[in-house]
């Protein structure tokens, strides 16, 4: 499918300038990734048409340190001439019986027939990319020995994998995911730092590379994503439109300078109009969360191509609803 093109350089520019402060060769390298994307210019960058987009920690998730229900739900438009209708594509993050980020989670998500999981991948000190949610291991550890140990970025591999998290075992690394893993990956960019890394792990897995997109909230990682990876998709994560407090310059010029092929909007200043204009655009458009079957309603009036559930069984069953609702003339 058309992407939005890298048209607008200046406002490239202006993005990593406005991101936050960063000093001698992380600084360097977003101001070269800045400068590669705009010397491509008007170049296409390839990307899928479907996506899936995790908004965080749920609202009552809290401090709790156990199980947790993550889901990903997707709702595909087929070639219907009067309205396009949704079919279900089950994508999941966590299983609801395993702890998150866990191969646990990864299998039994696998077993219950998800098409994409998705993960969060952040550094190391000793430069090993890891997956992990948080920016430190305190909501996962195990026990207090595990807790109050600071930024993981700040610790070597060895440190963290001497952490027994509540799935019992260690943090996974990323090249263990993948191993884990058959099915489409989101992989979550959570620390800008990690984006060198994670596109050398992927491009030197070229089965991998197929099967996995990038994203994020920050237009920082999307830059150095398009110069390091520019042939895996990515797509930009934010909570609502326009987002102008962290996007002055407008998502739309993120996602054309970033060669983003899918947006992921939370609810608030989501609507048709806008759906149908990114769309228009060549965009791919996702949106979140989805909690209630009327989110699940909402999203299918909007014309969304996907959408986020906390427990993606029950959105399921809240789709399938939906689209009996419709069929049947409801």
């Amino acid at each position: 499918m058309p992407v939005g093109r890298a048209d607008g350089p200046g406002a490239l520019v202006a993005q990593v300038d406005q991101g936050p402060a960063l000093a001698g060769d992380q600084g360097r390298v977003l101001g070269e990734a800045a400068g590669a994307v705009a010397a491509q210019g008007a170049e296409d960058v390839p990307g899928h048409a479907l996506g899936v987009y995790r908004h965080g920690l749920p609202a009552d998730r809290g401090g709790h340190r156990g199980a947790h229900r993550r889901g990903r739900l997707s709702i595909l438009k087929n070639a219907d001439p009067e309205r396009k209708q949704a079919a279900a594509r089950y994508i999941a993050y966590l299983a609801q019986e395993e702890p998150e980020n866990s191969v646990e989670s990864f299998r039994l998500a696998e077993q219950a027939g998800v098409d994409e999981i998705e993960l969060d991948v952040r550094l190391t000190a000793d430069g090993v990319a890891i997956v992990l949610h948080d920016a430190t291991l305190d909501r996962v550890a195990a026990d207090e020995s595990g807790r109050d140990l600071g930024p993981v970025a700040e610790l070597t591999l060895e440190q963290i994998r001497g952490v027994v998290l509540d799935s019992g075992r260690p943090v996974l690394t990323f090249e263990e995911a993948l191993d884990e893993t058959t099915v489409d990956l989101q992989v979550e960019i959570k620390a800008v730092e990690v984006v060198p890394e994670v596109a050398r792990i992927v491009l030197s897995r070229p089965a991998d590379a197929g099967r996995t997109r990038f994203t994020s909230f920050q237009p920082e990682a999307l830059y150095l994503l398009a110069r390091h990876a520019p042939d895996v998709p990515r797509g930009l994560i934010t909570t609502g439109y326009p987002a102008t407090d962290r996007h002055p310059d407008g998502i739309e010029a993120v996602l054309a300078a970033t060669g983003c092929s899918t947006f992921y909007c939370g609810w608030d200043g989501l609507t048709a109009d806008l759906v149908q204009r990114m769309r228009d655009g060549g965009y791919a458009m996702h949106g979140w969360p989805l909690r209630t079957a009327e989110d699940v309603q909402r999203a299918l009036d909007l014309g969304l191509g996907g959408g986020t559930a906390d427990d993606p069984r029950i959105a399921r069953a809240w789709l399938q609803d939906a689209h009996a609702g419709r069929l049947n003339g409801g």
